[in-house]
Parts: structure tokens; C-alpha cells; sequence
């Protein structure tokens, strides 16, 4: 006769394997977790990078954060998190990654939402000042706040038909800063490489105590990257972009912009703003010339859209044979000179170029054939 331990052990073999499957089920159904913070005073909540451990303090995030799976793999998808609306520094829900900031005594709400699931199990949600509940609360929404500055863990496990699915579950590290929302501003400040004319090119034009205002000049086909700095530290990475009115970026703290038209753009991180004039360089003078002379010194003008940036761009001269008086140089106007550029095959190849947007190359061939500089230059 079997005793009842043999039973149940029986029992419990027969159920493991479709407890697997079904285990397995779960964990191929990727959830979506919209975390929603809310406050009374001008707020928002800061991305964190996507490690999931609190790196002695640490808050910032660097670069955009994506909403997309990373690309092809054949493991589940990560959990998704979404912050809901934050003025002054965000106004639409975007994705945040594994962790974020908010600022201490500010009432912060976290929804969750999954493909098979509608209801969650949420671990470590603080219920008084920073004690954190013993009892699990189960739910789409979770409430919290923080009532001192530090760092937690929250995690939302799926419920998928009444069975909590640990391998879906997603945790988010908060960091709960000492400061209100009501006193965070946003700067914008450019870091530009490789630029034309006066050295960053970025213009003051007007400061107040709340934002500060500023016009960065490119030219089309400049790349110009826009970093965001918050006062007090430690919401850069929580910032929205826009440009133009329209959001550019998920949360980030910086930006990377550039255009091939010339105009007036006004690029927006949460309530800091910046300007940026783009325009073009065209040489009218060299379409009038039709070519430039061998042996002789010829002025080039440029001519900017929108007019008033002509001292800023940067000339360059080549030859591919012979010499030419100088190379490069910063200004509106340009003189140069070619000497000796027909090659032994008899052709010229030389070239001017006035910023990013202009650049003119002249190749011909003397009609005395090969080792000629004298004559009509056919093009």
C-alpha cells in the first residue's frame, strides 16, 4: 500500500511538465510597465542609465534613451517603462529605462500594463515616510512617495491567470532626490566639433533667473550636439526635446542635430530653450568666371542665406598638380592663385571650397595635350 507521501509526489510529477510550458508561455509574452509620476509643484522624474544597481549615487543618464527591442534576438522582449507627462520638463509619456529620479515628498504613480496581463504584484513600495510595506500590492497602479532622500527598489511581477510570473517581472531603481520639482531649470549648451568661423558660435542673447536663452549658428551640413544641464544636478537625463514644437527624442540629456537648408530653429529641453540660426555659403563670383585661371590671382566672394555670416567661413584651396598661393583661410572674401596645375597627362584638377556648402572642382585638359599649360582649358 503507498503511503501518502508517494502520492502526492506522484501527483506533483505529473503536473511539471505542463507547469513548464505554461511557465514558459509566460515568459515569451514581454510586459509593458507606464510609470506616472505626478506632483503638485513643476516636476519630473529622472531617467536613469540602464544598469539596474545604484552606483553610489549616481543619477544621470547619457544619451537618447530608444524605444525599440534592440534588434533581432530570440529572447523575450525587455520590459517597457513609460513616464507620464512631468511639466515644466516633459510634456508627453515617454520611455524611461531601469531607473529614474524624483524629488522627495512628491506623490508618484506607477501603472503597468502587459500583453497577458492586467494585473501586477508590486514589492518594496514605500507606505510611510521610508518604511516599506511588508504586504505585497496587487494591481495595475501602485502609489508611492519618498519622504527622504535615497535609493529603492520597486518591482512589478505579472499576474498571469492568478500566478505571479517572476521571469516578466521588472524592477526600477528610484532615486529619490532632496529637492522640488518647482525648483529645477533646464540650460542648453552646445558641444560643436569641426566649426566654421568664431569658435563655438554660440551668441548670448538674453539671460533671467529662470531660463536662459541663447543662439547657436551652423552652417548646413554641421552637426551640432546640444547637451542638457539642470540646476540643481542630477535631471539630465529626465529631459524632453523638441524642435520646432516637435518632439525629437525620448528622454535624454543631450541632442544631436544638423540640416542641409538654411533657417531659424528653436530647440526646447523641458524649460531651457536655444536658437539655432542655420545657413548657407554659395560664390556666386566663380559662376560668373566660369573657371579659374592658371597663373593668375583671382578674389572670391561668399555670400551667405541669411546674410551677416560671411566672416565666418572657412576657404580651402587643392591642386592635384602644381602649387597654389595658399590653402586655407577665414573670411568673406578669399584670394588665391594656381601655378603650373596641368599634370603630365595634361589635365588640371584643382579645387575651392567655402564651408560645408559650397565646393567647386575644376578639371580640363589643355589643348596641347599631354605635359601642355598653355592654350584653351577644355572642360
Amino acid at each position: 500500500m503507498q503511503n501518502s507521501t508517494t502520492i502526492i509526489r506522484r501527483a506533483m510529477n505529473s503536473l511539471a511538465t505542463p507547469f513548464s510550458l505554461r511557465t514558459l508561455a509566460i515568459a515569451l509574452s514581454a510586459p509593458l510597465f507606464v510609470f506616472a509620476v505626478g506632483c503638485n509643484s513643476l516636476v519630473r522624474p529622472q531617467l536613469g542609465s540602464s544598469s539596474g544597481s545604484a552606483g553610489g549615487g549616481g543619477t544621470g543618464v547619457q544619451g537618447t534613451i530608444h524605444d525599440d527591442d534592440g534588434g533581432a534576438t530570440n529572447a523575450p522582449a525587455a520590459a517597457k517603462l513609460y513616464l507620464s507627462a512631468l511639466a515644466p520638463l516633459t510634456t508627453i509619456e515617454h520611455r524611461v529605462a531601469s531607473s529614474i529620479a524624483v524629488p522627495v515628498s512628491c506623490p508618484v504613480t506607477l501603472r503597468a500594463a502587459a500583453s497577458n496581463s492586467q494585473n501586477f504584484v508590486w514589492k518594496g513600495l514605500p507606505v510611510s515616510g521610508n518604511s516599506l510595506s511588508d504586504e505585497p500590492v496587487t494591481g495595475a497602479v501602485a502609489q508611492m512617495s519618498f519622504a527622504r532622500a535615497g535609493d529603492y527598489t520597486i518591482t512589478a511581477i505579472p499576474l498571469v491567470n492568478g500566478i505571479e510570473a517572476p521571469s516578466q517581472a521588472t524592477r526600477l531603481l528610484v532615486h529619490a532626490l532632496p529637492y522640488q520639482f518647482r525648483q529645477i531649470q533646464v540650460h542648453i549648451a552646445p558641444e560643436r566639433s569641426g566649426a566654421s568661423g568664431d569658435g563655438d558660435g554660440l551668441k548670448e542673447q538674453g539671460v533671467s533667473a529662470a531660463v536662459t536663452t541663447q543662439t547657436a549658428l551652423i552652417e548646413a551640413q554641421e552637426t551640432l550636439k546640444l547637451k542638457a544641464m539642470t540646476v540643481p544636478a542630477g535631471f539630465e537625463g529626465m529631459v524632453e526635446w523638441r524642435v520646432d514644437g516637435q518632439i525629437r527624442s525620448d528622454l535624454a540629456s543631450s541632442l544631436t542635430l544638423s540640416y542641409s537648408q538654411p533657417g531659424a530653429h528653436m530647440v526646447e529641453a523641458g524649460n531651457g530653450s536655444m536658437e539655432v540660426m542655420v545657413y548657407t555659403v554659395d560664390v556666386p563670383v566663380i559662376r560668373h568666371l566660369g573657371q579659374i585661371p592658371d597663373g593668375q590671382a583671382v578674389t572670391l566672394e561668399a555670400v551667405t542665406s541669411p546674410a551677416g555670416y560671411e566672416s565666418r567661413v572657412r576657404w580651402t584651396a587643392s591642386t592635384a598638380y602644381g602649387s597654389v598661393s595658399q590653402a586655407a583661410a577665414t573670411g568673406a572674401s578669399f584670394t588665391v592663385r594656381f601655378d603650373h596645375t596641368y599634370g603630365p597627362d595634361g589635365w588640371q584638377n584643382l579645387a575651392v571650397q567655402a564651408g560645408k556648402s559650397f565646393k567647386f572642382t575644376q578639371k580640363t585638359q589643355s589643348d596641347l595635350g599631354q605635359g601642355g599649360e598653355d592654350g584653351i582649358k577644355q572642360p
